[in-house]
């Protein structure tokens, strides 16, 4: 029963977790140490019920494959929710994406489809870098569509100066006048679009910051 338990800088890289009792109820102080994925991307905290080729793949099914993705996806929650009652945010945010990996392992058709999407393009609201990323090249690929097929006698830097201000104007009027072939579309769906992806950088660069 983990529910009145308290650790200070403890290193649990090696602690097996399955099977405790009240976790999300265990204090956690300090320098707590988990294991870290391994890879080129962004490396986060997982805990050492995950194998080492499970963290080489951001969490693939690999060698600890007789591991529940359920009673996984619960230990992280539980983790997750001792780690912000403790304050420690970005350690959380490491143990709520892996909350929705093991979610959307389990997930089936529709679910699937949206928490995949989810996690492509928002990065499960935690990881800013992912939207920021399709944000930029949302914004250019927008931009050469007006340079080439939507904007009358344009050059990439106002296509791009219109793709910008579609993006992020949320107050300026969206005007079909000036637009040409699929212009207006593309403008459309850059005003949809590039909110959504930029809240969603918001929102997770606020997960890792604050304290």
């Amino acid at each position: 029963n983990c529910e009145l338990l308290t650790l200070q800088d403890c290193d649990l890289s090696i602690c097996q977790l399955r099977g405790a009792i009240r976790l999300a109820g265990i204090g956690l102080d300090g320098d707590t140490k988990f294991n870290l994925t391994k890879g080129v991307r962004t490396r986060r905290k997982v805990i050492a019920e995950q194998s080492p080729a499970e963290n080489s793949r951001d969490g693939e099914t690999g060698e600890n494959s007789a591991i529940a993705h359920a009673q996984l996806e619960g230990t992280y929650k539980s983790l997750r929710k001792a780690l912000e009652n403790s304050g420690d945010y970005p350690a959380a945010s490491d143990f709520y994406y892996g909350q929705m990996l093991y979610r959307l392992k389990r997930a089936k058709g529709a679910e699937r489809i949206i928490m995949e999407a989810y996690r492509t393009f928002g990065g499960f609201g935690v990881r800013a870098w992912r939207p920021f990323c399709w944000l930029v090249l949302l914004i250019i690929a927008s931009a050469v569509m007006f340079t080439c097929w939507g904007l009358d006698q344009a050059n990439f830097g106002t296509g791009l100066e219109t793709s910008i201000l579609a993006a992020i104007s949320l107050t300026r009027p969206l005007r079909a006048t000036g637009f040409e072939g699929i212009g207006f579309t593309v403008a459309v769906f850059l005003r949809i679009l590039g909110p959504v992806l930029a809240g969603f950088g918001i929102f997770s660069l606020r997960s890792r910051v604050r304290r």
